[in-house]
């Protein structure tokens, strides 16, 4: 770890810097979908197409942008973003029918450039144990944010609408905007040529295993509490509080694992695997809203499992100088999804329904695992805890 921090002090940096972000980013990904719905009275399919617009430009801004940062340049322009984000948030109290889909891709635009490099933060730690222990805390300050952000507006919303939500976070904006001045995400190696990436089975293995569970994640944060008020007809109050539950396991689950790190990755994949299987399949049979906050939970489990397991697969098959890039292709990739899925329910939505748009979910999440299985079932990479190149 460069510079003067001590490995707990640029810890606890990262986590306030990660819970700032993660928080922000939820708040507009679950909101702005909600504010077009209720207050500017958009349509599924158009909330569909708003929602992917976010994530059209964010894939954009990491494949094509960030892959190409580099130094001290990506080091401004990270920091610029967070404190860009943070004053972004009153424009989008303001934002009407037409405005909302300028502050929607310029909102996109930024996660681009801080998303992959937070993750570039918690990679830099040369000791294999202390990186994945970060990574591991990286995935962590992200549920705690999740969990931090909806029990926020779970509360607030009992007194104001859905767009004031934005300026009762710009606080956590300006923590982040602060912290993410202290970190280090400089890649000692990088240089024209020395980034490509040699091994990529490991980059290929994470975007299928976290493709898995991203494209139920999706759906879930574009439409997870409208289908909640359509099926059950609930306040739009506990309609909300639906991911408190989610983002509660996601968390503990993260926790363990930075606690007690996973070694062999196999069983834990395979068990999130069957577990998304399961929640998704229990989303359609739900009788009533206290048996589908059981699926909920279970769906929280491989939420808080597999993004961090996929950000592992990384780091144990890439050297440092790889990272920025490795990391930023993965986050693209997922991202795609992202786009596609919410455009693709929000139409099915208009013939089939949102209940049955939810079902159609398993059938890419059944044929990924056993791609994955058949393909890398028997990676080394999967079953011990190593780094395959160090930098």
């Amino acid at each position: 770890m460069k510079g003067r921090l001590s490995f707990l002090s640029y810890a606890v940096i990262l986590l306030l810097s990660t819970i700032s972000f993660r928080s922000v980013n939820n708040l507009i990904g679950t909101t702005v979908p909600l504010q077009s719905k209720y207050l500017l009275s958009f349509t599924n399919e158009n909330v569909g197409l708003l929602t992917s617009l976010i994530f059209l430009i964010n894939f954009l801004t990491i494949f094509f942008i960030n892959t190409r940062l580099r130094g001290r340049v990506r080091k401004i322009a990270f920091v610029m973003s967070y404190w860009i984000l943070a004053f972004l948030l009153p424009m989008l109290f303001y934002a009407d029918k037409f405005t909302i889909f300028i502050y929607a891709a310029a909102s996109g635009f930024i996660f681009g450039i801080i998303n992959p490099n937070i993750i570039n933060a918690a990679s830099m730690e040369n000791d294999s144990y202390r990186l994945e222990r970060l990574l591991s805390l990286y995935s962590t300050g992200l549920s705690i944010s999740l969990i931090i952000g909806p029990l926020i507006e779970t509360y607030y919303l009992k007194f104001y609408s859905y767009n004031t939500m934005y300026l009762i976070f710009i606080p956590l904006g300006l923590m982040g905007a602060i912290s993410s001045i202290f970190l280090n995400i400089d890649i000692p190696e990088e240089k024209r040529g020395n980034d490509r990436i040699q091994n990529k089975k490991g980059l290929v293995a994470s975007i299928i295993t976290n493709t898995t569970y991203n494209i139920p994640f999706a759906a879930m944060v574009s439409f997870l509490p409208i289908f909640v008020i359509d099926r059950f007809h609930v306040s739009s109050q506990l309609a909300y509080f639906t991911f408190i539950p989610f983002y509660t396991v996601s968390f503990l689950t993260r926790l363990s694992m930075t606690i007690r790190p996973f070694k062999n990755l196999l069983f834990p994949l395979l068990t999130s695997f069957l577990l998304t299987a399961i929640g998704v399949a229990g989303l359609f049979i739900s009788s009533n809203y206290l048996i589908m906050i059981l699926f909920i939970i279970i769906l929280g489990i491989p939420h808080g499992a597999i993004f961090p397991m996929s950000t592992i697969l990384i780091s144990r098959t890439t050297t440092k100088g790889e990272r920025n890039k490795a990391n930023s292709y993965f986050l693209a990739i997922n991202n795609g999804f992202f786009v596609i899925v919410p455009i693709a329910i929000g139409v099915e939505s208009l013939y089939i329904g949102l209940n049955y748009s939810f079902l159609s979910l398993l059938v890419p999440i059944t044929i990924l695992p056993i791609i994955f299985i058949k393909i890398y079932g028997k990676e080394q990479f999967l079953t011990y805890k190593y780094m395959s190149r160090e930098s």
